[in-house]
């Protein structure tokens, strides 16, 4: 094991837009610890998960796997025991392993403490439907999820710096904050940030996934109460930054903020997770910096999947990937030497929900997305909003993200050749990744 390995910490955030960041650009509300972060590292402003799910993408975070191979698929499935996580590669090499929260099965493995900061997620304890219900997702502040994730991590961090024979070891240590999934209940004083004061509307902090009659104020207040979650965020991002210069453990660690996925907060009239393929909600938030190893204030805009941190650590820990990962994830470094891309698309999916199952393609200008019925959903072509509910929605939708970035124009009409090529990518990575959601007919 080389002394010179980097220590790791990976903090996931869970839906958390990098558009809702102040490093993304002008006019986003101010959060000085993520751009802390960021100048002293990259942003990179294209990084997206397969689907918005959380535990499938965090098992592609860990294995550097797609969800269809990897086979986590939806939230609830376990990740096979033959799957290889980056916490088992990198404690085979000498690194001490731990993390905050205690996973669903498998996906935690090579962790060898798990659980510093607290048991199971709420949102791993029943049904949606009566966990978004529960007291304790309205807490006080430092009883939030990101401000205990942070006190344990510091209190970890203290006994490491201070015990001899622990410091022989580089570690890798996982936060997970769930603070911005819905319901969005910010403690106070975040509540009121970016909130009327004087709103008297209904409660909007857990919006119905399509809601076409929420009026501009109900939004903006639903909108507010995210961003009032993200300074909470950022507050705590801070406390680990300052702890960890405080320790001297700033110059030889990874840092890693990032996030699962992105959601929908009021796009195509669309809240939360839908099984779409918008970018909207696909979109996720990644951050690193290793100071000498990471250019300061780099941003990128090359298309990258989250499976690509897997690729990334393990590229500057100095260990090799997988062979099972190998042509699923890459390292994202070359764009930190200025390459423009590290791929030329990346695949997109959604599996049964609702009895839909989405398949696409992303490049940098294009999007593809197909929606098949696995149930006894009709074919009716309509919005795009409609079609988590089954009702009136369109198979194939085709986008020009470079002059169409909201996704609000399908131009299969104007661009058959596009679409023809892209529907062939498609059929191509389902053919090459063994996936086996049916691919989409020449005719649909």
């Amino acid at each position: 094991m080389s002394a010179n390995r980097p220590n790791v910490i990976l903090f996931m955030m869970d839906a958390l837009r990098p558009d809702h960041l102040s490093p993304w650009g002008a006019g986003i509300h101010p959060t000085p610890n993520f751009e802390r972060l960021a100048s002293a590292g990259a942003f990179f402003r294209n990084a997206f998960s397969h689907m918005p799910s959380s535990h499938p993408s965090r098992a592609s975070i860990l294995t550097g796997r797609d969800p269809h191979t990897h086979g986590v698929r939806i939230n609830s499935r376990p990740l096979p025991s033959q799957e290889t996580t980056l916490a088992q590669l990198l404690s085979a090499e000498g690194y001490l392993t731990a993390t905050t929260r205690v996973f669903s099965p498998g996906i935690g493995r090579g962790f060898v403490d798990q659980g510093l900061a607290r048991d199971l997620s709420p949102f791993d304890r029943g049904p949606w439907d009566v966990v978004k219900e529960l007291p304790e997702m309205a807490t006080d502040e430092m009883e939030t999820d990101v401000a205990k994730d942070v006190t344990a991590l510091i209190t970890w961090l203290q006994d490491y710096s201070g015990d001899a024979e622990k410091r022989k070891h580089p570690f890798l240590l996982w936060a997970d904050s769930e603070d911005t999934h819905e319901p969005w209940r910010p403690p106070k004083p975040f509540d009121a940030l970016y909130t009327d004061p004087a709103y008297d509307g209904p409660d909007v902090s857990c919006p119905p996934m399509y809601s076409p009659k929420l009026s501009e104020r109900e939004k903006a207040h639903a909108v507010g109460l995210y961003d009032g979650v993200v300074a909470l965020l950022d507050k705590h991002l801070g406390r680990l930054l300052d702890a960890l210069e405080r320790l001297d453990l700033s110059d030889n660690t990874l840092v890693v903020v990032l996030s699962d996925h992105g959601v929908h907060l009021g796009e195509h009239h669309l809240w939360r997770k839908p099984p779409t393929l918008f970018d909207a909600v696909l979109r996720a938030t990644l951050i690193m910096r290793l100071p000498g190893v990471i250019p300061a204030g780099f941003q990128s805009d090359g298309i990258n999947l989250v499976n690509d941190v897997f690729a990334t650590v393990l590229d500057v820990c100095g260990i090799d990937v997988p062979e099972a990962a190998k042509r699923q994830c890459t390292s994202l470094m070359p764009l930190l030497s200025g390459a423009e891309q590290v791929r030329e698309f990346i695949g997109l999916e959604f599996n049964a929900y609702k009895g839909t199952a989405a398949k696409g393609i992303r490049t940098p200008r294009w999007k593809y997305m197909h929606y098949r019925s696995v149930g006894d959903i009709p074919w009716d072509v309509g919005s795009p909003a409609d079609i988590w509910r089954g009702n009136n929605w369109a198979k194939t939708m085709l986008f020009d993200l470079a002059n169409d970035p909201s996704e609000s124009h399908d131009v299969r009409a104007e661009h058959p050749d596009i679409e023809r090529q892209m529907r062939e990518t498609l059929i191509d990575w389902l053919i090459e990744s063994e996936n086996d959601i049916p691919a989409p007919d020449p005719g649909d």
